[in-house]
């Protein structure tokens, strides 16, 4: 009975530690009580310690490529030693050296002139039919999505004719009817890649119809034009910008490949494509003619696609853009 008694002394824990710790856990809850109410009389707000956000490092990174890409586009005409149209004989075909660092064309065309002038070419018509099918996209889906009806069937059935079809073939379809030209590959891409946007917004307007701020503005007898440009627009231009970013790479691919073909931008214009496509006979032998418009395509449409995946994870995280 003893050894029992001794067993239970050995492993109960002793009494006064713990509540010696019960009394510092107290004192210590009193004195941050005391300290709160003191900076609340002196008008002041206690420390909050906010979570370290986390570096979004796909955003960094594309960031980095594209303004890399767009300073040394922009720069062309300080740092290209050539005119991008500046023929040279003598000196046709040559590979990379120091006087021209990416070798020269057929005519004897610096190609790293012609590269930098071509990347103006290239995003800036790029830039324009983004421009142009994000306006119509996102108009068409928010007046389908907020309007409904036979309204949102109209536009919603020529979205899923449109959609049925690759965009790039139709695209070629309506640039081989209007002929060649950088203008007209520009708005036959405009004519199909507004889809996209008007799916997407539609879908987000029909959610953002049932929140309680576009309920209040209805309630105070705003109009629904004012309701739909002012309320609803601002609060899912997330999905839309990640989209507009994702797609602004497929459109420089689009149109690279419709000046490929030969339905774009015409000699002697310096565009990527048409790079591409005068290089396409020399390739066996002289490589860089390809080499380097197709190497700044890749690394443009890289820098926009981890941007872009970078501002999904940020504006939209649930994937609305992913389903356009």
């Amino acid at each position: 009975m003893a050894d029992a008694e001794v067993a239970e002394r050995l492993v109960a824990p002793p009494a006064a530690p713990v509540a010696a710790a019960g009394r510092a856990g107290t004192l210590a809850g009193e004195l941050q009580a005391e300290a709160t109410h003191a900076l609340a009389q002196a008008g002041l707000q206690p420390a909050v310690t906010r979570p370290r956000r986390k570096i979004n490092w796909l955003i960094v990174t594309g960031g980095v490529i594209l303004a890399l890409v767009l300073g040394l586009t922009l720069a062309a005409p300080m740092l290209a030693p050539y005119h991008p149209a500046e023929q040279r004989a003598r000196e046709r075909l040559q590979g990379p050296s120091r006087a021209h660092p990416m070798g020269t064309d057929r005519l004897g065309r610096d190609i790293y002139s012609r590269v930098l002038y071509g990347g103006q070419t290239s995003l800036s018509a790029s830039s324009i039919a983004l421009g142009v099918t994000l306006t119509i996209g996102v108009a068409l889906g928010l007046l389908a999505g907020y309007a409904g009806g036979w309204v949102d069937g109209a536009i919603m059935r020529l979205v899923d004719v449109l959609l049925a079809f690759p965009s790039f073939i139709l695209a070629l379809i309506v640039a081989g009817l209007y002929g060649p030209g950088l203008l007209k590959v520009v708005l036959a891409a405009t004519a199909v890649w507004w889809v996209s946007y008007a799916r997407v917004t539609r879908s987000l307007v029909l959610q953002a119809k049932q929140e309680g701020y576009v309920q209040a503005a209805r309630a105070a007898g705003a109009r629904p034009l004012s309701i739909a440009v002012r309320e609803v627009l601002p609060q899912i231009l997330g999905p839309i910008v990640v989209l507009a970013t994702l797609n602004l790479g497929r459109l420089i691919l689009t149109l690279s490949g419709l000046s490929f073909l030969g339905m774009g931008a015409q000699p002697p214009t310096a565009e990527w494509g048409l790079m591409l496509s005068e290089g396409k006979a020399y390739f066996m032998e002289f490589q860089h003619m390809m080499v380097f418009p197709g190497l700044m395509i890749f690394v443009t449409v890289l820098g926009l696609t981890l941007l872009g995946e970078g501002l999904r994870d940020v504006l939209d995280p649930n994937g609305a853009a992913g389903r356009a």
